[in-house]
């Protein structure tokens, strides 16, 4: 048997599934606990309902209503619907973009980690000295590993996290090419010189998607165009003669 895990953010308990009968949401609990790493559960109607603890009519009734539209749901995608059937069972909508997510504690304690490693080398770099001449002199050797193993540290800190992203991109007016558009956004970020890159690139973004170029449908370009292109920095105004 593998072993898997789901994150469970709080957020949960201010979701429409929250407002359904406590076997509803037991169901829900079961099924992200039993989901491996793609979002998929494998069971039967009968063996989810034995795995839940609830009654073969429970586990019906909530698997219709995970399987139904919902216009209230926080999130937009398949009109609001929790899950699919599959051959075998059911998958998880949205599960992996979920799964990727990393709460804000994480990331801080993430960069935390690696800016002290980061400084811990710099700081071993500097005391490889060699006396040269009577004067202390760094080693070209030391200096240069020093300087690839900073560049090297300073690459794995996780500026931006995958929900930052997702704010972004949110805010972009055509949903197309998520993917390129992450990889995209997350250089443009990392380029972007501002107090709190983040917000300032949403409001940049939102500013053009509410302008009349950000309503022209498909000719609106791929949001991994153009954030590539740092069509972010244009002036806005032409961005109204469209």
């Amino acid at each position: 048997m593998s072993v898997t895990f789901t994150k469970l953010f709080s957020s949960i308990t201010e979701s429409t599934v929250w407002c359904e009968p406590n076997s509803t949401r037991i169901v829900w609990i079961t099924m992200l606990a039993m989901a491996d790493r793609k979002g998929r559960i494998w069971a039967s109607i009968p063996g989810l309902a034995n795995r839940a603890r609830v009654t073969l009519e429970e586990t019906e009734i909530a698997l219709t209503t995970f399987l139904s539209p919902d216009k209230y749901s926080r999130t937009p995608e398949h009109e609001g619907r929790r899950i699919e059937p599959i051959d075998g069972g059911w998958r998880l909508l949205n599960y992996e973009k979920h799964r990727g997510l990393m709460d804000e504690e994480t990331v801080a304690e993430t960069n935390r980690k690696a800016q002290a490693r980061y400084r811990e080398k710099r700081k071993e770099s500097n005391g490889k000295r060699i006396t040269v001449m009577g004067c202390n002199e760094q080693s070209p050797q030391a200096e240069a590993e020093a300087e690839a193993e900073a560049k090297k540290e300073q690459k794995t800190i996780a500026r931006f996290s995958t929900s930052e992203i997702e704010k972004v991109y949110e805010e972009y007016p055509r949903k197309i090419g998520k993917g390129f558009a992450f990889k995209a956004i997350k250089k443009a970020l990392e380029a972007l010189d501002a107090e709190d890159p983040v917000e300032a690139m949403r409001l940049r973004v939102r500013e053009f998607a509410e302008s009349p170029a950000g309503h022209k449908g498909e000719f609106v370009p791929y949001p991994a165009t153009w954030f590539n292109q740092k069509r972010y920095l244009d002036d806005s105004r032409e961005w109204e003669k469209s």
